[in-house]
């Protein structure tokens, strides 16, 4: 996404950590790679054989793998239906902006929050300050000799209860949550379904295929190849 400029530099998105953080998206995962691997791999089986000898192929990968259908196979590869990859790719950078990055910045946030706090106490370089929060963390607050070997002035009386104080403040004085929408299509939530007419029905149908459906594919045309991806997707179930 940030080599297409879909998004901009330096922000990344950590799609990687919506996956491996649910082990129902990790099932999803691995099912939406099948759409493409299995039929691949029944169509390419009979072309699959294992020689005697190993050899070195160009890129330095030494094995006794052949395959002797590169022209019967190469039309299920060339034009493959991505359609499920894009409904799945495009659920876990919803997940990943209304779940995993909101909690990111809540806790950067906070974090920003008690090194303030903390050093409205003891004045202290970012990176010492930091290094206190970690110390609170991890010995659940608790002053330890090493850091008091450190900064003696943590040891003077009740400046550590004092940071701890500020501290924990910092971290419980967190904003009110956002309620997240819940959306029936892009322009439509559920209140369009109170007591719905056959109006709505239709507009929330049509606004479905608008946004989901026929915007994409319109995007899709305009790419080399576009529309042999669009009637593969306009045909799939």
């Amino acid at each position: 996404m940030r080599r297409d400029g879909t998004v901009p530099e330096p922000v990344i998105l950590p799609v990687s950590a919506a996956i491996t953080d649910d082990s129902g998206e990790r099932r999803n995962y691995d099912r939406v790679l099948d759409e493409v691997s299995r039929p691949l791999m029944q169509a390419a089986r009979e072309h699959i054989t294992f020689a005697s000898r190993h050899t070195t192929y160009p890129d330095g990968v030494v094995s006794n793998f052949e395959f002797h259908g590169n022209e019967q196979i190469r039309p299920v590869w060339r034009y493959l239906d991505l359609g499920p990859h894009v409904v799945y790719l495009s659920n876990i950078v919803k997940r990943t902006l209304i779940e995993q990055m909101r909690e990111q910045s809540r806790c950067l946030r906070n974090h920003g929050r008690a090194r303030q706090a903390l050093k409205d106490v003891v004045e202290m370089p970012d990176q010492q300050a930091d290094r206190v929060i970690r110390s609170i963390e991890q010995n659940k607050g608790e002053l330890s000799n090493a850091l008091v070997k450190q900064m003696p002035v943590l040891s003077e009386t009740g400046v550590w209860a004092e940071i701890i104080e500020a501290v924990s403040q910092a971290f419980q004085e967190d904003l009110p949550p956002i309620p997240m929408q819940q959306l029936l299509s892009p322009s439509y939530g559920h209140e369009k379904l109170d007591n719905p007419t056959l109006e709505d029905l239709i507009d929330i149908f049509e606004d479905s295929w608008t946004d989901y459906i026929f915007s994409p594919c319109e995007l899709l045309l305009k790419t080399p190849h576009g529309d042999i991806a669009v009637s593969q997707r306009l045909t799939t179930p």
